[in-house]
């Protein structure tokens, strides 16, 4: 028999005269202590930082850019730019590009960073064309962010040692208390196997290990960074990273301290982009504190460009009209005085814009 005002659960069992399943429905859950709940889902803030292995950057900054605002990638660490000097440069969607490079022919290394953060990035450390860092500003410390180029497999093992010690140098040049995400093509198997390393890997990885493998694998461990990929089940296509002529593999990663590993909510490949052709676009999706947005002061600005021979007519004669101080005078009160009856003729004139951010000028192409 079924009392009114209870549950029937099937279980033969008594709940507790103060429970809540005496009554019909469940109350609501309040305020009371070990549950801190006011009512409303707390705030989380997912920062996405991806890596591509670009092939060249020439004729695809626009595509970048794009790619950056359709996938909501607030940094993305970009290798084999073939790009050469040490600039930085606007490439499209307020999209800051940081890069370095010696060659055209190969290697190059860049960072772009979205508009939210550009105006946020303290410093930035070109350590050579394998190798770049950026430093962000944060609403609660520092973000370094790296991209990193690993000698391909063919490669001298000289080249390769080089890397891996200037790797070491830049790794041990990141304060501690920085939240550190390395991007980039390390151009190794880190397999599935975890044995001796379940610290830093999480078994989730793909295929077989091979030699460079293991040499990222102890670099990882060395400064107790975790293959963020490894710590997530996903099918074989979300683990590619490069597929080339039938050949699949995954060597694009994405490392974390292990200590920051509970942040990482989410990483996967990118199959459906092709912006690089061989290699696809790895993210991950981590929930760590944005800079506050800064306001900028916007003003209305004369449309000088919008001057023919009609206007600069027009506006001679309401300057003339107008009447100009007699030049006798202070100079600073003159020429402030003309300053200001030129300005006010020119927005009658000419008009003015309504203020705001210019908008995106790069070229479609």
């Amino acid at each position: 028999m079924i009392m009114t005002g209870s549950i029937c659960s099937g279980v033969n069992a008594r709940t507790s005269p103060g429970s809540d399943l005496q009554e019909a429905r469940p109350s609501p859950v309040v305020k009371k202590r070990g549950l801190p709940w006011d009512g409303r889902p707390r705030p989380k803030t997912l920062v996405r930082v991806g890596s591509l292995n670009i092939g060249s950057l020439t004729g695809k900054t626009r595509e970048i850019a794009d790619l950056m605002k359709r996938r909501r990638i607030d940094s993305l660490c970009l290798q084999e730019t073939r790009w050469k000097g040490c600039k930085a440069k606007e490439i499209g969607e307020r999209i800051k590009l940081f890069y370095y490079g010696v060659e055209t022919k190969k290697n190059g290394v860049a960072i772009a960073v979205a508009g939210t953060l550009k105006d946020h990035v303290s410093s930035v450390n070109r350590v050579n064309e394998r190798l770049i860092s950026v430093r962000i500003a944060t609403g609660k410390g520092f973000r370094t962010v790296m991209s990193v180029y690993a000698p391909q497999c063919g490669c001298p093992e000289a080249d390769k040692m080089a890397f891996y010690d200037e790797l070491d140098k830049a790794i041990k040049g990141v304060p501690e208390s920085d939240y550190l995400t390395i991007g980039g093509d390390f151009n190794g198997h880190v397999g599935q196997d975890r044995k001796g390393f379940e610290r830093v890997h999480g078994g989730r990885g793909f295929e077989i290990r091979n030699q460079d493998g293991e040499r990222i694998v102890d670099m990882a461990e060395a400064h107790d960074l975790a293959f963020a990929s490894t710590f997530f089940m996903k099918r074989d296509s979300q683990k590619v990273t490069y597929c080339s002529a039938g050949q699949k593999s995954e060597i694009d990663h994405i490392l974390v301290r292990r200590n920051a590993l509970k942040t990482i909510k989410d990483v996967k490949s990118i199959p459906g982009d092709e912006v690089a052709g061989q290699h696809r676009p790895v993210v991950a999706d981590m929930c760590i504190a944005l800079p506050k947005k800064t306001k900028t002061n916007v003003e209305p600005r004369i449309r000088w460009w919008k001057m023919t021979k009609e206007s600069q007519k027009s506006l001679r004669e309401k300057i003339v009209e107008a009447g100009l101080p007699d030049p006798s005078g202070p100079i600073d009160s003159v020429w402030a005085s003309a300053a200001n009856i030129i300005l006010k003729c020119a927005r009658d004139t000419l008009g003015e814009t309504v203020g705001g951010r210019r908008g995106d000028m790069a070229a479609w192409f």
